[in-house]
């Protein structure tokens, strides 16, 4: 999670940590972590996009609600926006179980590399 938060590391390294935190969601760390990168607009879209996705995770607690619901109707980014409204979505989807790098959906093997 320190990668994830590290501002002196590179976005598009710290994008694929904070992906890697999908499935450590409901830790109350890292959920803490990932709605604070989420809200912090001094970071980068990048940052805050993928911050928000996992909050897909743990979109039914309470707070993690309420932040996702506040920027998908007032975020000034289209990017932000979307990212609120895929997180607010009950239950996976296959864009997320891909951009996550996932290996099942709906059951079935996912290959997590097959689009890279």
């Amino acid at each position: 999670m320190n990668l994830a938060e590290e501002k002196r590391e590179d976005d598009a390294l710290r994008v694929e940590a904070i992906k890697s935190l999908y499935s450590t969601a409901t830790q109350w760390e890292v959920r803490n972590a990932m709605e604070r990168l989420s809200k912090e607009t001094r970071e980068s879209e990048p940052i805050r996009v993928a911050a928000t996705l996992v909050l897909h995770a743990v979109n039914q607690d309470w707070s993690v609600r309420n932040h996702l619901e506040e920027l998908a109707q007032r975020s000034p980014s289209v990017a932000l926006r979307t990212s609120a409204i895929k997180a607010l979505q009950n239950g996976q989807s296959l864009e997320l179980v891909r951009y996550f790098h996932l290996s099942y959906y709906l059951g079935r093997f996912i290959d997590p590399l097959e689009d890279q």
